[in-house]
């Protein structure tokens, strides 16, 4: 009787052990993929949207290398702002070259807008794939910039003691959260025996807090 039993988890093992194929590929369903940066600064505001791709034959390197495979043919991009019901629409812009990389690099699609934002309001941005009818939504606030207290803006002399701890204090922006705080340095230079301008130059110096 045992004899038998092991025969037949014998038998069973080899039957799911031959099974050994994944397909990792399941059914294509295409997803937006949006990347906006929106500051009431920018004269002009950019907003890229990209899609998912499945690999069939070719290798993720091979896919990525396919602009059709990265960008979608027909959509509309819209941002409102909340407070006032202004719609923003944001037009197709081919100019701006990519670096190279493992992506496609030609074309580089993106949309973009010089309408003025408002650092005060709250924007809604909406993307439809006129295609299929896909919507991909979301809401932001737009960050202030913070305000310097010490050294001030009128300050035109500031001494730097590479010995002494250098002070910097500031009042953080609405809306902000990190910060990278630099301290940029401009001089010119002359000649100490004759006061000939010799050059102009900067340098930034990193702050920790």
């Amino acid at each position: 009787m045992v004899k038998r039993f092991s025969t037949i988890l014998f038998v069973l093992f080899i039957f799911i052990s031959c099974k050994n194929e994944l397909d990792i590929n399941g059914p294509t369903k295409e997803k937006m993929i949006i990347y906006a940066l929106l500051n009431a600064n920018d004269t002009v505001h950019y907003i890229k949207v990209g899609k998912t791709f499945s690999i069939e034959n070719n290798t993720v390197y091979q896919t990525a290398k396919i602009a059709d495979s990265l960008f979608l043919d027909s959509i509309k991009v819209a941002l409102t702002e909340i407070e006032t019901g202004k719609i923003i629409f944001f037009h197709k812009n081919m100019m701006i070259k990519k670096d190279s990389g493992i992506f496609a690099t030609f074309p580089n699609v993106l949309y973009s807008s010089t309408e003025k934002l408002n650092k005060n309001y709250n924007y809604h941005l909406k993307v439809t794939n006129l295609k299929n009818n896909q919507i991909a939504e979301a809401e932001t606030n737009l960050v202030h910039a913070p305000a310097t207290i010490y050294p001030s803006i009128t300050t035109t002399t500031y001494r730097v003691d590479s010995v002494k701890i250098s002070q910097v204090i500031f009042v953080s922006g609405i809306n902000s959260a990190l910060y990278d705080l630099k301290l940029r340095m401009y001089w010119d230079e002359f000649d100490a025996k004759t006061n000939t301008y010799l050059r102009s130059d900067s340098t930034s110096v990193p702050l920790k807090f």
